[in-house]
């Protein structure tokens, strides 16, 4: 009994690859080698087949009769050794999968869904079945740029400055409310804050005035820090912009936005001073 020889796998791609090109020139190209290494895989070949392949057709290159009948087997037996890699490396792969189909084609899909989860076991299937309008929607979603992954520590530091602001947010919230009630249970007389030693006798205001350039009298409280305009609305006790700006204060009317305090030690030596 005669010992049969083993094709090898590479010559029989060389002898698909230069039928494809048209030469063994461009076979040699393609596939990275010297045409006279080529040359001598086909020349292995036709001596292991025992048949020539080849044959001269002026310049080009072209298949025998027993060239095409290899040439027919070379592919055959290519292909069943890539499916068998596309299975055997398939089948450890794992991930996910996003499928779209309209509702004519749904009822193949349990047949070919089961061949495909037999091939990759590992794979999740998401199986959508739209209206094609709705599946191009889909489609051009998934081409847009996505978000790049994050780190654990990144995802941790984004949620320590999300709580951080949401902290100093209700934080700022919490103060205007104090500022708020403190303004509005402020009375705006000179000497009313608790760190003042003495109201003052005459209940002259605390509230500092100045005259804009656009010549409008704005005020400060120098206790609770209330700003007073004339588009102000009735404040909780009831009083308008008129009612304060027309109470005597301590204090002096500048003018351009410029406040002029007065001196406590100038104060007390003048007595008290009428609003100007």
């Amino acid at each position: 009994m005669s010992v049969r020889i083993n094709l090898d796998l590479d010559t029989l791609r060389t002898l698909s690859v230069a039928h494809d090109l048209g030469s063994l020139a461009r076979a040699a190209e393609q596939l990275g080698r010297t045409p006279s290494a080529i040359s001598l895989q086909m020349k292995r070949l036709q001596d292991d087949l025992g048949a020539s392949l080849f044959r001269k057709n002026g310049r080009k290159l072209v298949l025998t009769e027993g060239g095409v009948v290899a040439l027919d087997y070379a592919r055959r037996i290519l292909n069943l050794h890539d499916q068998l890699l596309d299975t055997m490396q398939g089948a450890s792969m794992a991930g996910q999968i996003r499928i779209g189909c309209t509702q004519d084609f749904a009822s193949v899909l349990p047949s070919v869904l089961s061949h495909f989860s037999s091939l990759y076991p590992r794979m999740q299937v998401e199986l959508r079945i739209e209206g094609n309008a709705a599946l191009a929607a889909a489609i051009i979603k998934t081409t847009e740029p996505r978000e790049a992954l994050k780190t654990k520590e990144q995802i941790a530091r984004e949620a320590n400055d999300a709580l951080f602001d949401a902290n100093a947010k209700e934080l700022r919230k919490r103060q205007r409310e104090n500022l708020r009630f403190n303004q509005d249970r402020c009375d705006h007389i000179a000497g009313g804050s608790d760190l003042s030693e003495q109201r003052d006798v005459h209940g002259r205001t605390s509230i500092v005035w100045h005259r804009t350039d656009a010549q409008i009298d704005v005020g400060v409280c120098t206790t609770c820090d209330r700003h007073f305009h004339p588009e102000d609305a009735l404040d909780a006790q009831g009083h308008d912009y008129t009612y304060w700006r027309r109470k005597p204060s301590f204090n002096k009317l500048s003018t351009a936005g410029f406040r002029q305090f007065m001196n406590p030690l100038k104060a007390q030596h003048d007595s008290y001073l009428r609003d100007s």
